[in-house]
């Protein structure tokens, strides 16, 4: 979310107002007229106006009748969010690939398709090219650009959110590129742009697994090492939009070159590309056992070393173990500075309990008294869905950040 000084004039408070009961149906579900107001604290009068008004533009809907708690009285009716007919695009560029696909608003994948971000295109090539994907899964799927609340991109690198532009996408392009700008004129549908791993943690807020959580560092490995904070429920940016670079804190002087051009970066340690280097080095030289006999060294992926390591495997156990030594020091660092409600890891290397079990020994030695088993949680997000960040801009943003006064249409 990002936060913006307005003077609470009357139109921004009918936007606020709007925006605080499609939270709370996002959180509670269906409730009545009377629930909302006694929950938003706005009067019945402004509730039933905002509501009623909501429903007639098709945002909300009347579900049915709730149950009554004694004989006496009428039933309420229930109110929900309208979800037909609704569809939001989530795109993911990242270094090596790009993601784009279509779901409806509870983030089911009605079209989905992966492509090779590389080539000679230039910025704007590329992205048309994107354009015409996405124009070919709505032809297909027979949705119109009127029911499509918008497009939400993640990027690796550098990005200001305010103005769309990635400023710098490493190993992408080397200059500025404008995306909203030229996917807007090009699909004629708003757009919203994010680094990749901040994507990721307003979709991580937005679930229910973590309401009442303000604030959290999320932090995602493979094949980089990104990271993105959350302070009392918004994104932190810092003054130059470089907050919680956790990756690209120097943890090891005159340590391995990193891609920003920083010697002994936590990322140049232990990203996934960094491992998986280290452990083909090592099964050339046949010191893997078990991946020198289940796997092959051209091909070896993140998965595989994971598995080798459950197993057993003596080379793949020495770099993974080195490398959750760096990792959890720069966690408990993050971890003293920020005293965050929830830290959460998403990516492969997480997915092994065994993995998990040993970040959180080294943290606890860290930071004594942390009760890290509780800080410290895995992402509930489902990896294999590339997409979900960009999906979970558009609804914040677009939808309930907005109160939903910007659905449809090009931006102005």
């Amino acid at each position: 979310m990002v936060n913006k000084t307005r003077g609470l004039n009357v139109s921004s408070i009918k936007l606020r107002n709007r925006s605080l009961i499609l939270r709370l149906l996002r959180d509670r579900g269906p409730l009545s007229r009377r629930e909302m107001a006694l929950l938003s604290g706005l009067t019945p009068a402004a509730v039933t106006n905002l509501v009623n008004e909501m429903i007639d533009q098709g945002i909300l809907k009347e579900v049915g009748m709730a149950q009554r708690s004694s004989k006496a009285g009428r039933r309420r009716i229930l109110v929900d969010i309208d979800k037909e007919r609704k569809y939001i695009i989530g795109l993911n560029i990242s270094t090596r690939t790009t993601s784009v696909g279509v779901s409806d608003m509870d983030f089911n994948l009605l079209a989905h398709e992966e492509f090779d971000t590389g080539g000679d295109r230039s910025p704007a090539e590329f992205l048309n090219e994107i354009s015409s994907r996405v124009m070919q899964m709505l032809w297909k799927q027979s949705i119109t650009k009127d029911d499509v609340l918008g497009v939400g991109v993640g990027i690796v690198g550098s990005v200001d959110p305010e103005s769309g532009q990635s400023n710098l996408a490493y190993g992408i392009w080397s200059q500025p590129v404008n995306i909203r700008r030229i996917l807007e004129e090009s699909l004629e549908i708003k757009v919203v742009v994010e680094n990749n791993v901040r994507a990721l943690a307003v979709s991580e807020l937005s679930l229910q697994k973590h309401l009442g959580v303000s604030n959290l560092i999320f932090v995602k490995h493979s094949p980089g090492l990104g990271s993105a904070v959350i302070i009392n429920q918004s994104l932190f940016y810092g003054s130059t939009d470089c907050a919680g670079e956790i990756g690209h804190m120097v943890i090891e002087r005159g340590g391995p070159l990193c891609r920003c051009g920083q010697k002994g970066c936590l990322e140049a340690l232990t990203s996934a590309e960094k491992m998986i280097w280290e452990v083909k080095e090592l099964m050339r030289r046949g010191e893997t056992p078990w991946l020198n006999l289940n796997s092959d060294e051209k091909s070896l992926v993140m998965e595989e070393i994971v598995e080798a390591y459950e197993v057993g495997d003596v080379g793949v156990i020495r770099v993974v173990e080195m490398a959750l030594e760096y990792l959890s020091l720069g966690i408990a660092n993050v971890m003293k500075i920020f005293d965050p409600q929830r830290v959460i890891l998403y990516g492969p290397l997480f997915k092994s309990d065994q993995i998990f079990q040993s970040i959180l020994r080294k943290i606890d030695q860290l930071v004594p008294g942390s009760n890290s088993s509780s800080v410290v949680q895995l992402s509930a997000l489902d990896s294999d869905n590339k997409i979900i960040g960009g999906l979970s801009l558009v609804l914040e943003r677009l939808f309930f950040e907005t109160g939903a006064t910007s659905i449809g249409g090009k931006t102005a």
